[in-house]
């Protein structure tokens, strides 16, 4: 039984939709109902992010609910970008017969990765600091000393 792996290597050239129909027929993917599911997931992980900063009163937790927010909003371009059917601007055997995605959206999503680790990489430093000073990270208690 190949797998769509082999398809892709023996068939040089495939479209997205013969792969996405290898796919389907070897995985038991269901195109719309996991899109949906994919959408759903993203969002919700979005709300949790959202509702924790605003919810959690510990500065740790605050930033480790913006992580989740940023990796929800990362993983949102991640979803918009499979909706176009298009396939990876890979040439296999030097075939180019087929529509490729835009490599700079691509290369953009990577660099916001970037820039959310080095400001959580901030946050957690200055998080360290405020703890040399203060015996908790509660915020209402940091409020009340520094206001």
């Amino acid at each position: 039984m190949a797998t769509a792996v082999q398809f892709y290597d023996k068939g040089g050239g495939a479209t997205g939709k013969q792969n996405a129909t290898v796919c389907s027929k070897y995985y038991g993917v269901c195109g719309l109902g996991l899109m949906i599911f994919l959408e759903a997931s993203v969002f919700v992980t979005i709300l949790v992010g959202f509702l924790g900063t605003i919810v959690k009163k510990n500065l740790l937790m605050k930033i480790v609910t913006m992580d989740v927010m940023g990796t929800g909003i990362v993983a949102l371009f991640v979803v918009i970008a499979t909706h176009s059917g298009l396939v990876t601007p890979i040439a296999r055997g030097g075939v180019f017969d087929t529509a490729y995605a835009d490599p700079v959206p691509q290369a953009v999503i990577l660099t916001a990765i970037v820039i959310g680790l080095s400001i959580q990489t901030l946050m957690l430093v200055a998080a360290m600091k405020l703890a040399r000073d203060n015996p908790t990270l509660e915020t209402p208690e940091i409020d009340q000393k520094y206001l």
